[in-house]
């Protein structure tokens, strides 16, 4: 009788003991998924906040490299402008620019030379600083002289370059970077 009640006693201590390693594991269970999603949910908090963060410095970066864009566009026209005025846009550049307008096509070589003349100490200068693009081109959008290559004439641009044939057809200044046939830049 005695090893019947020890053997019922382990029995039941044996399911009780299960009972007991159950609840540990369904508690244990419990406290990992409930440190997981507390830990998911901290993940998401960070990494949106990080997302948030990064997007802000995206704009401010963004709107500083806009108004360097700007400023550089708008000093690049001035200067331009200013020697278009200064260095190129003289009396006996005026003067050749409406001969040729007016010549018959074997007389533009003569005449083109006379400009390429005229305008290269002024174009020497604007090399020394880095402008090393100076073109004219006739209002049909054939180039004219191209101070870099003068031996290059007569080659349609308006489809290469749009800005050549916005000027030409609208008769107003336009100015931006643009492509061209051996590099792009400003205009």
């Amino acid at each position: 009788a005695r090893e019947r009640r020890r053997l019922r006693h382990r029995e039941s201590a044996g399911e009780g003991g299960a009972a007991l390693k159950t609840s540990k594991l369904l508690i244990t269970t419990a406290w990992l998924l409930a440190t997981v999603a507390a830990a998911t949910g901290v993940y998401r908090k960070v990494f949106t906040a990080y997302e948030r963060e990064s997007q802000l410095m995206v704009d401010q970066h963004l709107a500083s490299l806009d108004v360097a864009y700007r400023s550089t566009v708008q000093m690049h026209q001035l200067d331009i402008q200013t020697r278009m005025r200064a260095d190129v846009l003289t009396p006996a550049v005026i003067t050749l620019l409406q001969q040729i307008s007016q010549a018959r096509d074997e007389d533009v070589p003569l005449l083109r030379g006379r400009l390429y003349r005229e305008l290269r100490p002024a174009y020497q200068s604007m090399v020394g600083i880095g402008l090393r693009q100076v073109q004219f081109h006739r209002p049909d959008g054939r180039s004219l002289l191209r101070m870099w290559s003068p031996e290059l004439t007569d080659d349609p641009l308006f489809d290469r370059r749009p800005s050549v044939r916005l000027v030409n057809t609208r008769l107003d200044s336009v100015s931006g970077f643009e492509g061209g046939g051996l590099m792009p830049g400003f205009r």
